[in-house]
């Protein structure tokens, strides 16, 4: 194999060799004596090679500064400026020799000497400067500015303070210890140099690299010799002379190289590849069917202009290329104008971006009619920065009609297959999804564009895919075709949440292209089912809307009477209370008797508001404290052998509700376990607490949101109960007690009242393990309300005016009479409110004030009201009732009725209420 010549590290190993040889023959065989008759000749010589030295230093400045690749290389501006300063100071150095012509100032050795140092200076920095390849300054004006300025420097001393450098060279010795000292520094670095050129060489910047480090040898060399001359006409001195202008010879070589000849070689290599694929491409366009390659331009008008078109363009459109050529709006003026601004639109976001573009055109042919081509175009910049276009042309009028065809076709099927109401899905043999229509994705909540593709167990549950898989196989060996719509009997499908859903599916086997395809029609059943188990819920809520129907009828029937009861033992105490002195003993079962009585009064109301399903008022309540109230007031009721224990944490939230339904709760369900338990007793357990409630909550009822909560544990250890008994002790009427001993609506009214608030109610229990009731009410951050107490008042009194008091109960009569009399008003009682009416009828600025019960036989309290406001507008009238709702006391104030009480309220607050009422001026509600 021939060695590769041109290749630039042997290259620059020879150099280096040479070298090497000249500077051993120059040391070990100095010719002193054959020159020294020509000693005076060696100044002239000396000039010759200093002036040959600065014409090559301005021919690597010009080739560094005018290279091709001068943007690329940032050392092509340092090259310049410093190989520019080197020749000045060269120059310099020559013409400032004794015996040289004057120059500016007096010549003298030292001076010459100076400038060859500060030449040679500014030669290794230079050159350093590109080894190391620092980019610290981009361009190359501040490399010019940065040695132009150093250069004058240097000029400027040596020529008027030269005097002021080190001593460089003695007449008759020769160089000094510091020239020669120098001197080894510049060698030193110039060897310095050369292995970071050889060392950073890559095959990219070997032309450079390669030569820099021979050329920095060379000099290291010369550099050696330079420190051992005795004279400047000394041969040595010629000799080193002639190393520096080999290196720069070399410097020059390798910039030339580099920067002019390669890239030139490069650009007719180009060139002739350019020409090659040109033919080629022309070539390729001339045979390619339906199909011809174009390059096109625009002007500055916007104007097309075609640089090259293949003989395919007449083929399709009758021009040929030439013609074309000369005119591009032959071509142009045949696309269709309604696509013009498509074409240009696409030109422009393509011209943007430097990206491929692609757009179909309707283009007129020869032949008459429209046909269509396919332009796709590649955008790309000539050298002069112009925008140009290759591109191919492609007629594709018969693949646009079989498109549209299939595309007809594929939207009618697709249509038909959308619009069915069931998922409707073909998979290939391979159990591959090739459909999958809209209800598909509905029922199954992935897009087709997913599933495509995928396989169709995805949408199956594991354990029914192997038998699914079983009778896609079955239908492919016994050629069945159809499947009646839920043949499969009961079978699930998985939605994407992973959800499983009951569905009935029928399957059918067809046959396409040659591929075995099997369409399923899918169904949801859920809907069904669900509606299934909405019917026998709606049946049980009617039954149980029944029984609750039934119990506000009886409550509302036995109400009227018991608040009658309650009123009549209300007043009567009161009655007592007044005929017995201030320390009389009988006074406190009395004050008791009244606060039972108002405990009675306020459960009728609560049976009242749950038969009418009102909504009662409900405030923050310290829920530990109603329960602890609750608890004292039961010990005092329940048998002696059954043991209450209450344990209640320390700083709970309130919680929204009702005090005389939380009383009730905890009265239900400790008298429920007591009854429980039997005669034998036993322990009945209380806990109020807060918990949080997540999904790990044990027994957590169904309905419970997760959130904070206040919990009410009432637990016994009483027989416990069945999951039977469990699943409807709640239900109203329902009781496992014997008759006689339970009515079966304390738990059903428990739940009422938890369902109220916000809130729930569970239990866990099991047979001979007693039972824990667990009842749930949200936690509220508000603070508790302050309960509005019974403190001792002055009741006002009278000052005889007469009051009409009509109730159809004539001991409530009776106690009004004596009760408002005691306080200075004059009562006319009244049972019958015909009675009533005919004694105002008689008399109507007798009476000061009406009280009027609500419910009367024969006519109702509004009744009444309408007719005694109809004699005496503006005579006050109160309405007392048992159960008092929202309509009737907009109804009864709309009327003209001045105020609407419960009844049995206190003769307190009557007597405040009347009070109240003729103290305001008439007319005034």
């Amino acid at each position: 194999m021939h060695p590769v010549v041109d290749d630039p590290k042997s290259k620059a190993l020879r150099y280096i060799g040479a070298s090497v040889l000249l500077f051993i023959l120059a040391v070990m065989l100095p010719p002193y004596r054959l020159f020294e008759e020509r000693q005076a000749s060696m100044l002239e010589l000396h000039l010759l090679l200093e002036l040959f030295s600065v014409i090559v230093c301005v021919l690597v400045a010009a080739v560094s500064w005018y290279s091709f690749d001068h943007e690329e290389r940032a050392e092509t501006g340092l090259l310049a400026a410093g190989f520019l300063s080197v020749a000045v100071l060269d120059l310099a150095h020559a013409l400032s020799y004794d015996g040289m012509s004057r120059f500016v100032t007096d010549n003298s050795t030292p001076k010459a000497i100076f400038f060859w140092l500060a030449g040679r200076s500014f030669a290794v920095v230079t050159i350093l400067l590109v080894a190391l390849d620092l980019r610290l300054i981009r361009g190359r004006l501040p490399w010019v500015l940065g040695f132009a300025m150093a250069a004058i420097t240097a000029l400027w001393f040596g020529l008027f303070h030269a005097d002021a450098f080190p001593l460089t060279f003695i007449a008759g010795q020769g160089v000094t210890p510091f020239k020669s000292a120098f001197e080894y520094l510049l060698c030193a670095s110039d060897l310095l140099i050369a292995v970071l050129f050889w060392r950073n060489a890559t095959p990219r910047n070997a032309d450079r690299f390669y030569p820099l480090a021979a050329a920095s040898i060379i000099m290291g060399f010369g550099e050696l010799v330079f420190a051992h001359y005795r004279a400047p006409t000394d041969f040595l001195n010629t000799f080193g002379h002639s190393f520096k202008v080999a290196s720069y010879a070399l410097v020059f070589q390798s910039l030339f190289v580099s920067g002019m000849r390669r890239p030139f070689l490069r650009q007719l290599k180009t060139e002739e590849a350019l020409r090659n694929s040109e033919a080629r491409l022309r070539t390729l366009g001339d045979n390619l069917p339906d199909s011809y390659v174009y390059q096109y331009t625009r002007d500055s008008a916007g104007k097309p202009h075609f640089l090259f078109l293949s003989a395919g363009v007449e083929k399709l459109h009758g021009i040929s290329p030439a013609s074309a050529m000369k005119d591009a709006n032959l071509l142009f003026s045949l696309i269709d104008s309604a696509q013009e601004q498509a074409l240009r639109e696409a030109e422009l976001r393509s011209a943007a971006t430097l990206g491929d573009f692609s757009v179909d055109l309707r283009v007129r042919v020869p032949q008459g009619g429209w046909r269509w081509l396919q332009i796709r175009s590649r955008p790309l910049r000539d050298a002069a920065g112009n925008l140009l276009w290759d591109g191919v042309a492609t007629d594709i009028t018969e693949r646009k009609r079989i498109a549209a065809a299939l595309e007809e076709s594929r939207t009618r099927l697709a249509g038909i297959i959308d619009s069915a109401m069931d998922a409707v899905i073909t998979i290939t043999s391979d159990r591959r999804i090739v459909v999958f229509n809209a209800a598909a994705e509905h029922m199954f909540q992935y897009r087709t564009a997913e599933m495509i593709g995928e396989e169709i167990d995805r949408l199956i549950p594991p354990r029914f895919r192997e038998g699914h898989a079983a009778q896609i196989t079955d239908f492919g060996d016994t050629g069945r075709t159809n499947r009646p719509m839920g043949a499969f009997g009961g079978i699930f499908g998985l939605r994407a949440n992973g959800e499983e859903f009951p569905i009935d599916a029928a399957i059918s086997q067809v046959t396409a292209g040659g591929q075995q395809l099997y369409s399923i029609i899918l169904r949801d059943t859920s809907a069904a089912r669900q509606a299934e188990a909405t019917r026998l819920q709606l049946e049980a809520q009617l039954r149980q809307m029944q029984k609750m129907d039934a119990l506000g009828t009886l409550a509302g029937g036995v109400a009227h009477d018991f608040n009658n009861i309650l009123a009549t033992i209300d007043g009567c105490a009161e009655l007592a209370s007044h005929e017995l002195a201030a320390d009389h003993p009988a006074r406190a079962p009395l004050a008791s008797l009244r606060t039972a009585n108002r405990r009675g009064r306020d459960l009728v109301r609560r049976i009242l508001m749950f038969s009418r399903r009102q909504q009662p008022q409900r405030a923050p309540l310290d829920i530990a404290a109603v329960v602890e109230e609750a608890v004292r007031l039961l010990r005092a009721t329940l048998p002696a052998q059954v043991a209450m224990e209450l344990t209640s944490a320390a700083n709970l939230p309130s919680a929204v509700a009702d005090r005389t339904e939380i009383e009730q709760i905890v009265i239900n369900l400790c008298t429920n376990a007591w009854q429980a338990m039997g005669e034998g007793g036993g322990q009945v357990r209380i806990r109020v607490e807060c918990i949080d409630v997540d999904d790990t909550l044990p027994d957590r009822p169904l309905n419970l949101l997760a959130g904070s909560y206040i919990r009410l544990t009432v637990a016994d250890n009483g027989p416990g109960m069945s999951r039977e008994t469990q699943a409807r002790i709640f239900e109203p009427f329902f009781t496992t007690k014997p008759v006689g001993t339970g009515t079966g609506l304390g738990l059903a009214v428990v739940h009422g009242i938890v369902s109220g608030c916000g809130g729930a109610v569970s239990v866990s229990s099991e047979p001979g393990q007693g039972a824990t009731f667990f009842v749930y009410l949200p936690a509220n951050a508000m603070p508790v309300t302050a309960e509005v107490g019974q403190p001792a008042r002055e009741v006002p009194h009278g000052t005889g005016q007469e009051i009409l008091y009509v109730d159809d109960e004539e001991s409530l009569v009776y106690i009004a009479d004596r009760l408002l009399s005691r306080l200075g008003y004059r009562v006319s009682g009244f049972t019958e409110p015909e009675q009533a009416l005919a004694a105002l009828r008689r008399d109507p600025q007798r009476f000061d004030l009406v009280v009027l019960d609500y419910n009367m036989p024969g006519k109702s309290g509004i009744e009444v009201a309408t007719e005694i406001l109809r004699l005496r507008p503006e005579l006050p009238v109160i309405l007392v009732s048992g159960f008092v709702s929202d309509e009737l006391r907009e109804q009864a104030l709309r009327l003209g009725v001045r105020e609407v009480m419960y009844k049995p309220d206190t003769v307190q607050e009557l007597a405040a209420t009347i009070h109240g009422l003729l103290s305001r001026p008439h007319g005034v509600a």
